[in-house]
């Protein structure tokens, strides 16, 4: 997704063509960096950032007004995200959530273009099945009294 024309309102990337909208809009009012910009440079190093966010569910800080106004963190996809935009259902006490998955370039400009500048990922890994599957807990099956002297002598030993 190197090669970006936002003079035509739009961008085409991983097949599927990405509307963009108020590409002029000033996201970062002290360097005068735009929703365009943004979108640009997402596109730039889309190949080295992929990598790092595919399979793994993301909550999304957007800034729509620019970063000195107030941010939208944002965990559910809102009911407008386009089919195409991988999602993942994940369990939370008392329901579930559903975050998205930036698994292809689209979606990266996709969210670029939602004017979402952080990205907060998920240690936990997308799997078959739409399930998430995370390292195992090291402490589990451990009272809270062994697991409070395990670390205690942790934090001892690294004196």
């Amino acid at each position: 997704m190197t090669n970006i024309d936002l003079s035509g309102g739009q961008v085409r990337a991983s097949g599927v063509t990405v509307k963009l909208s108020h590409t002029g809009k000033v996201l970062f009012p002290d360097d005068g960096i735009t929703k365009g910009e943004l979108i640009e440079y997402y596109g730039h190093v889309a190949d080295w950032m992929l990598p790092y966010l595919r399979d793994r569910p993301i909550a999304m800080a957007r800034f729509p007004d620019g970063i000195t106004r107030p941010r939208i963190f944002q965990k559910n996809p809102a009911g407008y995200y386009p089919d195409w935009v991988t999602t993942v259902e994940v369990k939370k006490q008392g329901g579930t959530l559903h975050h998205v998955v930036c698994d292809k370039a689209a979606t990266l400009a996709y969210l670029a273009n939602q004017a979402c500048i952080e990205f907060h990922v998920f240690l936990t890994v997308r799997t078959m099945g739409e399930r998430l599957a995370g390292t195992p807990d090291p402490w589990a099956g451990m009272s809270r009294h062994r697991y409070d002297v395990a670390a205690t002598r942790r934090r001892l030993a690294s004196l």
